[in-house]
């Protein structure tokens, strides 16, 4: 019994600790907030390289790093970046990117997503909004597919800071 129970512990541990490798996106109905987090490992990377890293991308991503850059913390190793691009639908996504390094890997964590709406369609009603409340009032056909689209809107930025904190060359 006692092997039984160590073994369903162990197994618990190795899904919790898999979990946490990959994608998460969670949405809490309270106060209607989304979060896409993931922590990724990279081999051969110190902190410093990638927070390094991390600024080039963003100096390379945005035509006004100085303006998206919320916070820079490099004894942290923590980078905050406010930004907003259009969505699939013509609308605006604006989020909070948090990025946190630690040797071999880093997090990052897309939160305070807001969808924002081109005077246009506010002239129509639409309203300024948290995605996760919008989420709550839109067409049952698309309410299954609300984490999927997110994650193609934001996947751009995704890649490239992938590649980006990864990157081994520095072309200054």
């Amino acid at each position: 019994m006692k092997k039984i129970l160590m073994l369903m512990a162990i197994m618990i541990a190795v899904v919790v600790q898999a979990n946490a490798q990959t994608t998460n996106n969670v949405y809490n109905g309270a106060n209607y907030s989304v979060t896409i987090e993931e922590v990724v490992q990279v081999k051969g990377k110190t902190a410093k390289q990638m927070y390094n890293n991390a600024l080039l991308w963003v100096n390379n991503s945005f035509s006004s790093p100085k303006s998206v850059i919320q916070s820079r913390e490099e004894s942290l190793g923590l980078i905050t970046i406010n930004f907003c691009t259009q969505n699939k639908s013509g609308s605006w996504l604006e989020a909070t990117l948090k990025l946190q390094f630690k040797d071999g890997r880093y997090k990052y964590t897309y939160d305070n997503i807001w969808l924002r709406w081109d005077s246009d369609l506010k002239s129509l009603g639409a309203q300024d909004e948290p995605y996760g409340k919008w989420i709550t009032h839109i067409d049952d056909k698309y309410k299954a597919t609300w984490k999927s689209d997110l994650l193609k809107d934001l996947s751009p930025y995704i890649s490239s800071m992938k590649n980006g904190i990864t990157s081994t060359s520095n072309d200054w």
